[in-house]
């Protein structure tokens, strides 16, 4: 995922949402399924992710990532405006 022009699906997602222990809010592009919340599956047995070396590990909770999706094909991150 780390390379260029490689991309994730619900899977991907669901899969980050529990490495990291952050949740995910996902606004849609579908009506009846407009807004949708990942959240991690429970527990702190979960396996640190691995990270490129150098990189400091990201915290495992209290995050929380804001995405649109474009059903069915396109992820994109929401990003808070400069004040």
């Amino acid at each position: 995922m780390a390379r260029p022009c490689t991309w994730g699906d619900e899977l991907t997602l669901r899969a980050v949402v529990d490495a990291y222990g952050c949740v995910a809010h996902v606004v849609t592009s579908e009506p009846a399924n407009w807004y949708l919340k990942y959240e991690p599956e429970s527990g702190d047995d979960r396996p640190t992710p691995p990270v490129p070396r150098g990189v400091k590990k990201p915290p495992r909770a209290g995050k929380e990532v804001f995405l649109s999706y474009i059903s069915p094909i396109h992820y994109n991150a929401i990003v808070a405006g400069a004040r």
